[in-house]
């Protein structure tokens, strides 16, 4: 049988978790969860006067390019709008502002 390790961790005011069957394998698994949160607050955080969301907001209304990862993630954001009939609103940021 194999063994479980784990970690928790705080990511964004929330409490993370990572489970491996493999001890061997959790530095090497929380790296990777620790690099994809920091990629998606590099990219969208709204908090971060220095994420892209934030510097490529005031192009917007004209249009801009953004990067593959915020691509995926507003891509993913609307498909949850879409999924939600509009439960899940990626639009909101203004409001909760």
């Amino acid at each position: 049988m194999d063994t479980l390790a784990s970690e928790n961790w705080s990511v964004w005011g929330c409490e993370a978790s990572i489970v491996v069957t493999d001890p061997t394998a959790l530095a090497a698994a929380r790296a990777i969860a620790t690099a994809v949160t920091r990629q998606v607050d590099d990219a969208c955080s709204r908090f971060r006067p220095d994420s892209e969301l934030v510097l490529i907001a005031p192009l917007l209304p004209a249009g801009a390019t953004v990067s593959p990862t915020l691509a995926v993630l507003i891509e993913g954001a609307l498909q949850a709008a879409r999924l939600t009939d509009g439960d899940v609103d990626p639009t909101l940021g203004n409001e909760l502002a």
